[in-house]
Protein backbone atom coordinates (compact mmCIF):
# COMPACT_ATOMS: atom_id res chain seq x y z
CA UNK A 1 0.00 0.00 0.00
CA UNK A 2 2.87 2.10 0.31
CA UNK A 3 3.39 4.71 -2.62
CA UNK A 4 6.94 5.96 -3.32
CA UNK A 5 7.02 9.15 -5.41
CA UNK A 6 9.33 11.90 -4.56
CA UNK A 7 12.71 13.16 -5.10
CA UNK A 8 15.65 13.48 -2.18
CA UNK A 9 18.03 16.74 -2.12
CA UNK A 10 21.47 16.69 -1.34
CA UNK A 11 23.46 19.84 -0.19
CA UNK A 12 26.19 20.72 -2.07
CA UNK A 13 29.88 20.66 -0.64
CA UNK A 14 30.94 21.89 2.56
CA UNK A 15 33.20 24.70 2.31
CA UNK A 16 34.73 26.99 4.59
CA UNK A 17 36.60 29.60 5.38
CA UNK A 18 36.26 32.96 3.76
CA UNK A 19 35.03 31.23 0.86
CA UNK A 20 32.00 30.12 2.51
CA UNK A 21 31.66 33.36 4.11
CA UNK A 22 31.39 35.04 1.06
CA UNK A 23 29.09 32.76 -0.54
CA UNK A 24 26.98 31.94 3.11
CA UNK A 25 23.84 34.49 1.84
CA UNK A 26 23.90 33.28 -1.89
CA UNK A 27 23.93 29.81 -0.66
CA UNK A 28 21.10 30.07 1.49
CA UNK A 29 19.02 32.16 -1.12
CA UNK A 30 19.47 29.63 -3.63
CA UNK A 31 18.26 26.50 -1.16
CA UNK A 32 15.56 28.38 -0.45
CA UNK A 33 14.60 28.31 -3.57
CA UNK A 34 15.36 24.96 -4.67
CA UNK A 35 14.39 22.98 -1.81
CA UNK A 36 17.48 20.33 -1.52
CA UNK A 37 17.68 19.36 -5.09
CA UNK A 38 20.96 17.07 -4.96
CA UNK A 39 21.02 13.44 -3.22
CA UNK A 40 22.95 13.04 0.15
CA UNK A 41 26.41 10.82 -1.09
CA UNK A 42 25.06 8.23 1.30
CA UNK A 43 21.66 8.23 -0.53
CA UNK A 44 20.38 6.65 -3.57
CA UNK A 45 17.34 6.80 -5.65
CA UNK A 46 14.88 4.28 -4.24
CA UNK A 47 15.87 4.63 -0.61
CA UNK A 48 12.75 4.54 1.81
CA UNK A 49 13.00 7.45 4.72
CA UNK A 50 9.70 6.90 6.31
CA UNK A 51 9.03 3.87 7.53
CA UNK A 52 5.17 2.14 7.93
CA UNK A 53 1.99 2.48 5.63
CA UNK A 54 2.15 5.43 4.04
CA UNK A 55 -1.44 5.66 4.62
CA UNK A 56 -3.83 8.20 5.74
CA UNK A 57 -4.45 7.64 9.39
CA UNK A 58 -1.41 5.44 9.37
CA UNK A 59 1.64 6.09 12.05
CA UNK A 60 4.76 6.49 10.13
CA UNK A 61 8.66 7.05 11.28
CA UNK A 62 11.23 8.76 9.47
CA UNK A 63 14.95 7.29 9.17
CA UNK A 64 17.48 8.79 8.62
CA UNK A 65 19.47 7.26 5.79
CA UNK A 66 23.38 5.79 7.06
CA UNK A 67 26.63 7.40 6.31
CA UNK A 68 24.70 10.93 7.27
CA UNK A 69 26.29 11.74 10.51
CA UNK A 70 25.05 13.47 13.60
CA UNK A 71 21.05 15.08 12.68
CA UNK A 72 19.54 16.79 15.71
CA UNK A 73 16.78 18.87 13.08
CA UNK A 74 13.73 16.94 11.56
CA UNK A 75 10.56 17.98 10.42
CA UNK A 76 7.63 16.27 8.95
CA UNK A 77 5.53 18.79 6.31
CA UNK A 78 1.80 17.76 4.62
CA UNK A 79 0.87 19.14 1.43
CA UNK A 80 -1.95 18.47 -0.95
CA UNK A 81 0.21 17.41 -3.44
CA UNK A 82 3.04 15.77 -4.36
CA UNK A 83 4.09 18.57 -6.93
CA UNK A 84 3.45 21.30 -4.30
CA UNK A 85 5.41 19.01 -1.91
CA UNK A 86 8.15 18.78 -4.54
CA UNK A 87 7.47 22.39 -5.21
CA UNK A 88 8.28 24.06 -2.06
CA UNK A 89 11.55 25.36 -1.76
CA UNK A 90 11.45 25.64 2.47
CA UNK A 91 10.53 22.41 3.36
CA UNK A 92 13.66 21.96 5.60
CA UNK A 93 11.75 24.32 7.78
CA UNK A 94 12.83 22.23 10.51
CA UNK A 95 12.25 21.42 14.51
CA UNK A 96 15.06 20.38 16.57
CA UNK A 97 14.38 16.70 17.90
CA UNK A 98 16.86 14.97 20.21
CA UNK A 99 16.92 11.85 18.53
CA UNK A 100 18.10 9.94 15.55
CA UNK A 101 14.76 9.27 13.53
CA UNK A 102 10.98 11.08 14.39
CA UNK A 103 7.05 10.10 14.61
CA UNK A 104 4.45 11.15 13.23
CA UNK A 105 0.48 9.94 12.37
CA UNK A 106 -0.70 10.54 8.94
CA UNK A 107 -3.97 12.64 8.07
CA UNK A 108 -6.81 10.80 7.23
CA UNK A 109 -7.40 12.34 3.92
CA UNK A 110 -4.45 11.06 1.20
CA UNK A 111 -2.03 13.87 0.35
CA UNK A 112 1.96 14.12 0.36
CA UNK A 113 4.26 13.98 2.85
CA UNK A 114 7.82 15.10 3.41
CA UNK A 115 10.59 14.33 5.92
CA UNK A 116 13.30 16.60 6.18
CA UNK A 117 16.71 16.68 8.62
CA UNK A 118 19.74 18.84 8.52
CA UNK A 119 23.23 18.10 10.09
CA UNK A 120 24.08 19.01 13.51
CA UNK A 121 26.69 21.29 12.37
CA UNK A 122 23.74 23.48 11.24
CA UNK A 123 25.54 24.25 8.29
CA UNK A 124 22.14 24.59 6.46
CA UNK A 125 23.71 21.17 4.68
CA UNK A 126 20.43 18.29 5.09
CA UNK A 127 18.46 17.22 2.79
CA UNK A 128 14.11 16.37 2.09
CA UNK A 129 12.24 13.92 0.14
CA UNK A 130 8.57 13.68 -0.76
CA UNK A 131 5.81 11.11 -0.19
CA UNK A 132 2.44 10.93 -1.90
CA UNK A 133 -0.23 8.65 0.34
CA UNK A 134 -3.50 7.97 -0.02
CA UNK A 135 -6.71 8.51 1.82
CA UNK A 136 -7.43 5.90 5.04
CA UNK A 137 -9.73 3.18 4.02
CA UNK A 138 -12.83 3.05 5.87
CA UNK A 139 -12.98 1.05 9.26
CA UNK A 140 -15.82 -1.57 9.98
CA UNK A 141 -19.17 0.61 10.91
CA UNK A 142 -19.52 -2.19 13.91
CA UNK A 143 -17.37 -5.21 14.93
CA UNK A 144 -18.32 -8.44 14.77
CA UNK A 145 -19.03 -10.53 18.01
CA UNK A 146 -17.04 -13.03 18.85
CA UNK A 147 -17.29 -15.73 21.29
CA UNK A 148 -16.73 -19.41 21.72
CA UNK A 149 -19.26 -21.72 21.37
CA UNK A 150 -18.98 -23.61 24.58
CA UNK A 151 -17.18 -23.79 27.46
CA UNK A 152 -13.26 -25.05 26.89
CA UNK A 153 -12.07 -28.45 28.37
CA UNK A 154 -9.30 -30.35 27.55
CA UNK A 155 -9.18 -32.72 24.84
CA UNK A 156 -12.61 -31.54 23.70
CA UNK A 157 -12.41 -28.96 20.89
CA UNK A 158 -13.83 -25.83 20.84
CA UNK A 159 -14.55 -23.34 18.03
CA UNK A 160 -14.56 -19.44 17.43
CA UNK A 161 -18.39 -18.25 16.66
CA UNK A 162 -18.20 -14.85 14.97
CA UNK A 163 -21.63 -13.34 14.15
CA UNK A 164 -23.12 -10.15 13.87
CA UNK A 165 -21.09 -6.89 12.30
CA UNK A 166 -21.07 -4.43 9.36
CA UNK A 167 -19.94 -5.32 7.16
CA UNK A 168 -21.40 -8.52 7.82
CA UNK A 169 -19.27 -11.17 9.69
CA UNK A 170 -20.13 -13.67 6.35
CA UNK A 171 -19.08 -11.31 3.61
CA UNK A 172 -15.40 -11.43 5.58
CA UNK A 173 -12.12 -13.19 5.50
CA UNK A 174 -11.24 -14.30 8.87
CA UNK A 175 -8.03 -15.07 10.21
CA UNK A 176 -7.50 -16.76 13.91
CA UNK A 177 -4.84 -16.33 16.84
CA UNK A 178 -5.98 -18.56 19.97
CA UNK A 179 -4.36 -17.22 23.17
CA UNK A 180 -3.66 -18.51 26.29
CA UNK A 181 -2.95 -15.88 29.66
CA UNK A 182 -3.20 -13.83 26.67
CA UNK A 183 -0.12 -14.90 24.92
CA UNK A 184 -0.35 -16.62 21.17
CA UNK A 185 -0.69 -20.43 21.36
CA UNK A 186 2.29 -21.32 18.36
CA UNK A 187 -0.03 -23.09 15.36
CA UNK A 188 -3.11 -22.20 16.54
CA UNK A 189 -4.83 -20.44 13.81
CA UNK A 190 -7.54 -22.01 12.75
CA UNK A 191 -11.48 -21.42 13.30
CA UNK A 192 -11.20 -24.52 15.92
CA UNK A 193 -9.32 -25.30 19.09
CA UNK A 194 -8.55 -28.28 21.27
CA UNK A 195 -7.07 -27.65 24.45
CA UNK A 196 -4.34 -29.88 25.86
CA UNK A 197 -3.74 -31.13 29.33
CA UNK A 198 -1.22 -28.06 30.32
CA UNK A 199 -3.71 -25.48 29.43
CA UNK A 200 -6.13 -26.47 31.94
CA UNK A 201 -6.95 -24.10 35.01
CA UNK A 202 -5.41 -21.21 31.94
CA UNK A 203 -7.51 -18.53 30.78
CA UNK A 204 -8.25 -19.17 26.89
CA UNK A 205 -9.63 -16.83 24.32
CA UNK A 206 -9.70 -16.39 20.06
CA UNK A 207 -8.73 -13.27 18.27
CA UNK A 208 -10.03 -13.07 14.87
CA UNK A 209 -9.30 -10.62 12.07
CA UNK A 210 -11.83 -9.87 9.95
CA UNK A 211 -11.17 -8.25 6.28
CA UNK A 212 -12.58 -7.07 3.34
CA UNK A 213 -11.55 -5.27 0.58
CA UNK A 214 -11.16 -1.59 1.25
CA UNK A 215 -11.86 -1.58 4.79
CA UNK A 216 -8.79 -1.56 7.44
CA UNK A 217 -9.46 -4.81 9.23
CA UNK A 218 -11.11 -5.28 11.75
CA UNK A 219 -9.38 -7.49 15.02
CA UNK A 220 -12.02 -8.67 17.55
CA UNK A 221 -11.17 -10.98 20.84
CA UNK A 222 -13.25 -13.04 22.49
CA UNK A 223 -13.65 -13.04 26.07
CA UNK A 224 -11.42 -14.99 28.22
CA UNK A 225 -12.60 -18.29 29.44
CA UNK A 226 -10.81 -20.96 32.00
CA UNK A 227 -9.84 -24.34 30.48
CA UNK A 228 -11.53 -27.10 32.60
CA UNK A 229 -9.81 -30.07 32.97
CA UNK A 230 -10.71 -33.35 30.95
CA UNK A 231 -13.12 -36.05 31.98
CA UNK A 232 -11.72 -38.58 33.82
CA UNK A 233 -10.89 -41.67 32.45
CA UNK A 234 -11.82 -45.29 33.24
CA UNK A 235 -10.17 -46.91 35.70
CA UNK A 236 -11.00 -50.99 36.28
CA UNK A 237 -12.36 -51.57 39.99
CA UNK A 238 -9.80 -52.44 42.52
CA UNK A 239 -9.26 -55.66 43.86
CA UNK A 240 -9.47 -56.63 47.83
CA UNK A 241 -7.94 -59.63 49.32
CA UNK A 242 -7.87 -61.40 52.64
CA UNK A 243 -10.97 -61.92 55.37
CA UNK A 244 -13.22 -59.14 56.54
CA UNK A 245 -12.72 -60.28 59.99
CA UNK A 246 -11.76 -58.00 63.06
CA UNK A 247 -7.82 -58.24 63.70
CA UNK A 248 -7.36 -59.41 59.72
CA UNK A 249 -5.38 -57.53 57.16
CA UNK A 250 -7.77 -56.62 53.90
CA UNK A 251 -5.43 -55.93 50.75
CA UNK A 252 -6.07 -53.30 47.73
CA UNK A 253 -4.63 -54.41 44.64
CA UNK A 254 -5.29 -51.84 41.41
CA UNK A 255 -4.34 -52.57 37.86
CA UNK A 256 -2.99 -48.61 37.53
CA UNK A 257 0.11 -48.18 39.03
CA UNK A 258 0.25 -44.70 39.98
CA UNK A 259 -2.46 -45.47 41.69
CA UNK A 260 -3.20 -44.11 45.52
CA UNK A 261 -5.42 -45.28 47.90
CA UNK A 262 -7.88 -44.96 50.79
CA UNK A 263 -10.21 -46.91 53.10
CA UNK A 264 -13.65 -46.05 53.86
CA UNK A 265 -16.55 -47.82 56.17
CA UNK A 266 -19.84 -45.67 54.78
CA UNK A 267 -18.39 -42.28 54.31
CA UNK A 268 -15.75 -42.19 57.02
CA UNK A 269 -12.11 -42.50 55.87
CA UNK A 270 -10.69 -44.83 58.22
CA UNK A 271 -7.66 -45.49 56.13
CA UNK A 272 -4.90 -45.39 53.47
CA UNK A 273 -2.58 -47.29 51.71
CA UNK A 274 -2.66 -50.55 49.73
CA UNK A 275 -3.66 -52.30 53.29
CA UNK A 276 -6.15 -51.98 55.85
CA UNK A 277 -6.45 -53.89 59.19
CA UNK A 278 -10.17 -54.80 59.78
CA UNK A 279 -10.92 -52.73 63.68
CA UNK A 280 -14.00 -54.06 66.04
CA UNK A 281 -15.66 -50.76 64.96
CA UNK A 282 -15.81 -51.87 61.57
CA UNK A 283 -17.97 -55.10 62.74
CA UNK A 284 -21.33 -55.05 60.87
CA UNK A 285 -20.50 -53.22 58.12
CA UNK A 286 -18.68 -53.83 54.60
CA UNK A 287 -15.13 -51.65 54.35
CA UNK A 288 -14.62 -49.93 50.92
CA UNK A 289 -11.37 -49.77 48.75
CA UNK A 290 -10.90 -46.34 46.88
CA UNK A 291 -8.56 -45.77 44.33
CA UNK A 292 -7.78 -42.33 42.94
CA UNK A 293 -5.69 -42.07 39.79
CA UNK A 294 -4.32 -38.65 38.97
CA UNK A 295 -3.15 -37.09 35.91
CA UNK A 296 -2.08 -33.89 35.16
CA UNK A 297 -4.85 -31.98 33.35
CA UNK A 298 -7.60 -34.09 33.91
CA UNK A 299 -10.41 -35.04 36.33
CA UNK A 300 -9.31 -37.59 39.02
CA UNK A 301 -10.33 -41.22 37.75
CA UNK A 302 -11.71 -43.08 40.80
CA UNK A 303 -13.09 -46.79 41.20
CA UNK A 304 -14.22 -48.73 44.17
CA UNK A 305 -14.55 -51.97 45.76
CA UNK A 306 -16.34 -53.47 48.60
CA UNK A 307 -15.50 -56.14 50.95
CA UNK A 308 -18.06 -58.53 52.52
CA UNK A 309 -19.55 -57.36 55.66
CA UNK A 310 -16.81 -57.21 58.50
CA UNK A 311 -17.45 -59.73 61.51
CA UNK A 312 -15.89 -60.80 64.96
CA UNK A 313 -12.90 -63.08 64.88
CA UNK A 314 -13.16 -66.25 66.31
CA UNK A 315 -11.45 -67.25 69.59
CA UNK A 316 -9.38 -70.59 69.50
CA UNK A 317 -11.20 -72.91 71.69
CA UNK A 318 -10.40 -73.54 75.30
CA UNK A 319 -10.27 -76.90 76.89
CA UNK A 320 -11.50 -76.70 80.70
CA UNK A 321 -10.77 -79.14 83.22
CA UNK A 322 -11.68 -79.53 87.03
CA UNK A 323 -9.93 -80.15 90.06
CA UNK A 324 -10.44 -81.25 93.99
CA UNK A 325 -13.56 -82.92 95.56
CA UNK A 326 -16.83 -83.23 94.00
CA UNK A 327 -17.60 -83.66 97.80
CA UNK A 328 -20.19 -81.23 99.96
CA UNK A 329 -17.64 -79.06 101.66
CA UNK A 330 -15.19 -79.67 99.45
CA UNK A 331 -13.69 -77.11 96.84
CA UNK A 332 -13.84 -77.46 93.15
CA UNK A 333 -11.21 -75.97 91.26
CA UNK A 334 -11.94 -75.28 87.59
CA UNK A 335 -8.98 -74.32 84.82
CA UNK A 336 -8.99 -73.01 81.09
CA UNK A 337 -6.32 -73.52 78.70
CA UNK A 338 -6.29 -72.17 74.92
CA UNK A 339 -5.93 -74.68 72.67
CA UNK A 340 -4.09 -72.76 70.87
CA UNK A 341 -2.29 -69.18 70.13
CA UNK A 342 -4.31 -65.85 68.56
CA UNK A 343 -3.01 -65.59 64.86
CA UNK A 344 -4.48 -62.35 64.68
CA UNK A 345 -2.01 -59.05 65.36
CA UNK A 346 -3.31 -57.48 68.84
CA UNK A 347 -2.85 -53.34 67.85
CA UNK A 348 -4.34 -52.86 71.52
CA UNK A 349 -1.23 -51.92 74.01
CA UNK A 350 -3.17 -53.19 76.70
CA UNK A 351 -5.27 -56.34 77.22
CA UNK A 352 -9.13 -56.33 76.60
CA UNK A 353 -9.72 -60.02 77.45
CA UNK A 354 -12.24 -60.46 80.56
CA UNK A 355 -13.35 -63.83 81.91
CA UNK A 356 -16.20 -64.66 83.70
CA UNK A 357 -17.56 -67.89 85.73
CA UNK A 358 -20.82 -69.78 86.14
CA UNK A 359 -21.87 -72.74 88.00
CA UNK A 360 -24.42 -75.00 87.68
CA UNK A 361 -26.33 -77.67 89.33
CA UNK A 362 -27.94 -80.61 86.85
CA UNK A 363 -27.88 -77.67 83.87
CA UNK A 364 -29.33 -74.53 86.19
CA UNK A 365 -27.42 -71.55 87.19
CA UNK A 366 -26.56 -71.66 91.01
CA UNK A 367 -27.20 -68.07 91.74
CA UNK A 368 -25.44 -67.67 94.75
CA UNK A 369 -22.48 -69.25 93.39
CA UNK A 370 -19.67 -66.76 93.72
CA UNK A 371 -18.47 -65.97 89.69
CA UNK A 372 -14.96 -67.32 90.17
CA UNK A 373 -13.31 -70.27 88.98
CA UNK A 374 -13.86 -72.42 92.61
CA UNK A 375 -17.13 -73.83 94.10
CA UNK A 376 -17.52 -75.42 97.91
CA UNK A 377 -20.63 -77.93 97.11
CA UNK A 378 -23.13 -77.51 99.38
CA UNK A 379 -25.65 -79.76 100.95
CA UNK A 380 -28.13 -78.79 98.38
CA UNK A 381 -25.43 -80.15 95.44
CA UNK A 382 -25.25 -83.72 97.18
CA UNK A 383 -26.14 -86.33 94.51
CA UNK A 384 -26.21 -84.12 91.73
CA UNK A 385 -23.60 -82.87 88.84
CA UNK A 386 -21.33 -79.43 89.37
CA UNK A 387 -21.13 -77.35 85.95
CA UNK A 388 -18.29 -74.85 85.62
CA UNK A 389 -18.79 -72.80 82.58
CA UNK A 390 -15.90 -70.20 81.27
CA UNK A 391 -16.66 -67.36 79.01
CA UNK A 392 -14.17 -65.23 77.38
CA UNK A 393 -15.08 -61.48 76.02
CA UNK A 394 -12.21 -59.88 73.60
CA UNK A 395 -12.99 -56.86 71.83
CA UNK A 396 -13.14 -58.11 68.07
CA UNK A 397 -13.90 -61.50 68.91
CA UNK A 398 -16.62 -63.51 69.26
CA UNK A 399 -17.66 -64.94 72.52
CA UNK A 400 -15.98 -68.00 73.59
CA UNK A 401 -17.22 -70.48 76.30
CA UNK A 402 -16.22 -73.45 77.69
CA UNK A 403 -17.21 -75.78 80.55
CA UNK A 404 -16.57 -79.54 82.76
CA UNK A 405 -18.85 -81.28 84.60
CA UNK A 406 -17.99 -82.72 88.24
CA UNK A 407 -19.34 -86.17 89.39
CA UNK A 408 -21.86 -86.62 91.23
CA UNK A 409 -21.49 -84.60 94.60
CA UNK A 410 -20.95 -86.93 97.55
CA UNK A 411 -20.01 -86.12 101.27
CA UNK A 412 -16.93 -86.71 103.12
CA UNK A 413 -16.28 -89.02 105.71
CA UNK A 414 -18.63 -89.15 108.44
CA UNK A 415 -17.43 -87.02 111.54
CA UNK A 416 -18.83 -87.10 115.24
CA UNK A 417 -16.77 -84.57 118.05
CA UNK A 418 -17.02 -84.12 121.38
CA UNK A 419 -15.21 -82.57 124.69
CA UNK A 420 -12.45 -84.59 126.48
CA UNK A 421 -14.04 -84.60 129.38
CA UNK A 422 -17.26 -85.61 130.42
CA UNK A 423 -19.55 -85.07 133.81
CA UNK A 424 -22.37 -87.33 134.47
CA UNK A 425 -25.79 -85.21 134.44
CA UNK A 426 -24.12 -82.28 132.77
CA UNK A 427 -24.84 -80.84 129.15
CA UNK A 428 -22.54 -81.41 126.41
CA UNK A 429 -22.32 -80.34 122.72
CA UNK A 430 -21.95 -83.00 120.84
CA UNK A 431 -21.11 -81.87 116.75
CA UNK A 432 -21.97 -84.28 113.95
CA UNK A 433 -20.85 -83.63 110.28
CA UNK A 434 -21.11 -84.84 106.83
CA UNK A 435 -24.32 -86.42 106.96
CA UNK A 436 -25.95 -87.64 104.03
CA UNK A 437 -28.53 -84.68 103.46
CA UNK A 438 -32.17 -86.45 104.53
CA UNK A 439 -31.02 -89.98 106.00
CA UNK A 440 -31.52 -91.06 109.16
CA UNK A 441 -28.62 -90.99 112.11
CA UNK A 442 -28.24 -92.62 115.48
CA UNK A 443 -26.02 -90.91 118.13
CA UNK A 444 -25.05 -93.35 121.24
CA UNK A 445 -22.41 -94.68 123.73
CA UNK A 446 -20.12 -97.17 123.07
CA UNK A 447 -22.14 -99.37 125.62
CA UNK A 448 -25.25 -98.82 124.13
CA UNK A 449 -26.57 -97.04 127.13
CA UNK A 450 -27.25 -94.09 126.12
CA UNK A 451 -28.69 -92.73 122.17
CA UNK A 452 -30.46 -90.03 120.47
CA UNK A 453 -31.70 -89.98 116.32
CA UNK A 454 -32.57 -87.67 114.08
CA UNK A 455 -33.04 -87.06 110.01
CA UNK A 456 -30.18 -84.73 108.34
CA UNK A 457 -31.28 -81.71 106.50
CA UNK A 458 -31.56 -81.34 103.15
CA UNK A 459 -29.64 -77.79 103.82
CA UNK A 460 -26.79 -78.88 106.05
CA UNK A 461 -24.51 -81.42 106.34
CA UNK A 462 -23.32 -80.44 110.21
CA UNK A 463 -25.26 -80.27 112.94
CA UNK A 464 -24.18 -79.22 116.90
CA UNK A 465 -26.24 -81.38 119.29
CA UNK A 466 -26.32 -80.18 123.19
CA UNK A 467 -27.05 -83.64 124.48
CA UNK A 468 -26.99 -85.03 128.54
CA UNK A 469 -25.17 -88.08 128.90
CA UNK A 470 -27.05 -89.79 131.95
CA UNK A 471 -25.93 -89.17 135.54
CA UNK A 472 -24.43 -92.24 136.94
CA UNK A 473 -22.74 -95.38 134.61
CA UNK A 474 -21.41 -98.47 135.75
CA UNK A 475 -18.56 -97.55 136.12
CA UNK A 476 -16.20 -94.23 135.57
CA UNK A 477 -13.25 -93.95 132.68
CA UNK A 478 -13.17 -94.31 128.87
CA UNK A 479 -16.42 -94.09 127.07
CA UNK A 480 -17.11 -93.76 122.96
CA UNK A 481 -19.94 -91.73 121.39
CA UNK A 482 -20.42 -93.75 117.97
CA UNK A 483 -22.41 -91.81 115.27
CA UNK A 484 -24.51 -94.09 112.84
CA UNK A 485 -26.21 -92.95 109.53
CA UNK A 486 -26.48 -95.59 106.94
CA UNK A 487 -23.53 -97.66 106.68
CA UNK A 488 -21.29 -95.45 107.37
CA UNK A 489 -20.40 -94.69 111.12
CA UNK A 490 -17.41 -92.45 113.28
CA UNK A 491 -16.94 -92.63 116.52
CA UNK A 492 -15.19 -90.19 119.14
CA UNK A 493 -13.48 -90.68 122.82
CA UNK A 494 -14.03 -89.04 125.81
CA UNK A 495 -13.51 -89.34 129.87
CA UNK A 496 -16.52 -89.80 131.69
CA UNK A 497 -16.81 -88.75 135.74
CA UNK A 498 -19.64 -89.38 137.98
CA UNK A 499 -20.99 -85.95 138.75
Amino acid sequence: MTALRGRAAVPPRRRTGATFRALGLALAGALCLVGFTALPASASVGTTYIEGDIVGGSVVTGVIPSGTGDVDIMNFNYYSTLAACEADPSRNAAQRVVSGSTTTTLPTTGAAVAFSWVNAAHTMAGSSVCYEFTDAPPVFTTSPTVALDGPPQVDVSVAAAVTGGDPAADVTTKTYQWTLDGDDIDGATSATYTPVPSDAGHDLAVSVTSSVDGYVDDLTSSVESMVAKGAASAVDAPTITGPAVAWSTLTCTSEELDATYRWLVGDEEVGTGSTYMVWPDDVGSAITCEVTVARDGYEDAVATADSAVAVRATLPPYTLTLSGHAVVGGTITATGQQQAPRTSVRVSPRSTSSTTWKWLRDGKVIRKAIPFNTYTPVAADYGHTITAVMIVKDMGYKTARAEATSEVVGVKGLQVSAPEKVAAGRKVTVTISNLVPGEDWTLALGNGSWSRSGTASARTTERALTVTLPKRLSYTGARRLVLTQGERTAATGFTFTNG
